[in-house]
C-alpha cells in the first residue's frame, strides 16, 4: 500500500490533522510576534484571544527550544520575551 492510497483512504483525517496544524504554527507564530514586548501567560492569552492554557503550552514549547525567555516577575506571573 503506498502513501497516496493511504491517504484518499483517511481523508478526512488528513485534512483534519492538517487544519490543527496550520491553527498551531499559526498560534506560535502570533506569540513570536507578541512577545516583542515582556509578557505574561494571561497577557498573551487577552491579546491573542486564546485560552490561557493553550497558550502557556505553546510558551514552554518556545522557552524549550531557546525561541523565548523568561525576562522577570510581573506578579504572580513571570513574563517572557522573544529572544534577538
Amino acid at each position: 500500500m503506498d502513501l497516496k492510497t493511504l491517504r484518499e483512504q483517511n481523508k478526512e483525517r488528513v485534512d483534519r490533522v492538517i487544519k490543527l496544524r496550520q491553527g498551531q504554527n499559526k498560534l506560535q507564530k502570533d506569540i513570536l510576534t507578541a512577545l516583542s514586548t515582556p509578557k505574561t501567560i494571561p497577557e498573551l492569552a487577552q491579546e491573542l484571544a486564546c485560552d490561557s492554557k493553550d497558550v502557556l503550552w505553546h510558551v514552554m514549547a518556545l522557552r524549550k527550544y531557546n525561541q523565548i525567555q523568561e525576562e522577570k516577575k510581573s506578579g504572580d506571573y513571570v513574563t517572557y520575551i522573544k529572544k534577538s
